[in-house]
């Protein structure tokens, strides 16, 4: 049997996908849904982007409060123990790790554990998205 050899320009990585917190409630995800079965029926390519929808903007802004903004940046820019942020950001474990579950209530952030050799468990925090996170809301 022969051999694929695989290079660098047979390797297609995919476009960057833009992330989008939006606040247009249920209205806003069926609108969305309509024009992506749209463009599927015309065989047309659907755009890669990953929505987090929120029903109001007061919802929105009573999660992305300043602290878990900056929390997200943390993650984001490559803090990845629950301890590592805590240290990172100067804030009591406790309070971040409250923060982190809600994050990853709405899907914000993503929370693995793992095993730390000798030492049990520790919970590996993971940004949605390495690039910047759009908001998008209408008052």
């Amino acid at each position: 049997m022969k051999k694929l050899k695989v290079t660098k320009k047979h390797i297609r990585l995919p476009k960057k996908a833009k992330t989008i917190i939006s606040s247009d409630g249920i209205a806003g995800f069926f609108t969305r849904g309509k024009l992506i079965a749209k463009l599927a029926d015309q065989r047309k390519p659907i755009p890669h982007r990953k929505i987090i929808n929120f029903d109001s903007a007061e919802e929105m802004l009573s999660v992305l409060t300043k602290a878990r903004r900056h929390l997200m940046m943390v993650i984001r820019g490559g803090a990845e123990s629950l301890s590592e942020i805590c240290h990172q950001t100067h804030r009591d474990r406790a309070a971040v790790a409250k923060d982190v579950k809600l994050l990853e209530h709405y899907g914000l952030v993503t929370v693995n554990e793992e095993i730390n050799p000798g030492h049990g468990h520790h919970k590996i925090v993971h940004p949605i998205s390495r690039y910047p996170i759009h908001l998008e809301t209408t008052i």
